[in-house]
């Protein structure tokens, strides 16, 4: 498991790294083999994959809320849905990852990446707030242990799922429901549901 804050410090030894030596991907995976753990990918968009299906991708906005702030060594990204994603082969409808860094905060100026713009690893400005064409989305990797309150007392529990809304199924002749894909009797009829059966609510229309 990869500490954190380290991976949040790391980057910095390489600061000034021609991006022609050190893209992106090479940087954030030379960060990560720093801290212990040899991961080879291909690209941003592999990355941001990586982290949905092993860890959490969420906005800075929606990390801040459900965890106190986006932590140390967090995964940043530059994501869209511009169809670059399938110019470099997927077609899941994930949208497209442009770009990955680091989150450094408190340090410096919160972010650091290797920069196509800047020819080099350098800093970027980031505070935990979505940037219009920058850093919208973070990346929580389960390789990673972070620190969510800065050393003071632990992450908080995830906020608990709202409970669902339960309604019992009633007919006046007693028979089953029709329940059918549209709101018509000529709507196909999906399955029939026993009166007194208890069903999630998951919509409804008043009369």
């Amino acid at each position: 498991m990869i500490d954190g804050n380290k991976l949040g410090d790391v980057g910095f030894q390489k600061l000034g790294t021609p991006y022609s030596v050190m893209d992106c991907q090479k940087f954030v995976e030379w960060c990560i083999k720093q801290c212990g753990i040899d991961k080879d990918l291909s690209g941003s968009n592999a990355w941001y994959r990586e982290c949905l299906n092993h860890g959490t991708i969420m906005t800075p906005e929606e990390c801040v809320k459900k965890l106190g702030c986006v932590p140390k060594g967090a995964f940043l990204f530059i994501h869209a849905f511009d169809g670059g994603e399938e110019k470099r082969g997927y077609h899941d409808g994930l949208g497209n990852a442009s770009h990955i860094g680091i989150c450094t905060m408190p340090r410096g100026k919160g972010a650091i990446n290797s920069s196509y713009t800047n020819d080099c690893v350098c800093e970027s400005y980031f505070n935990g707030k979505s940037i219009n064409g920058g850093w919208n989305k973070v990346g929580l990797w389960d390789q990673v242990s972070y620190d969510y309150a800065g050393g003071d007392s632990p992450a908080p529990d995830p906020e608990p799922l709202p409970e669902p809304d339960i309604a019992t199924v009633y007919a006046d002749n007693g028979k089953p429901v029709r329940l059918r894909k549209k709101k018509s009797t000529l709507s196909t009829r999906l399955a029939e549901i026993p009166c007194g059966d208890t069903v999630e609510v998951l919509d409804y229309e008043e009369d």
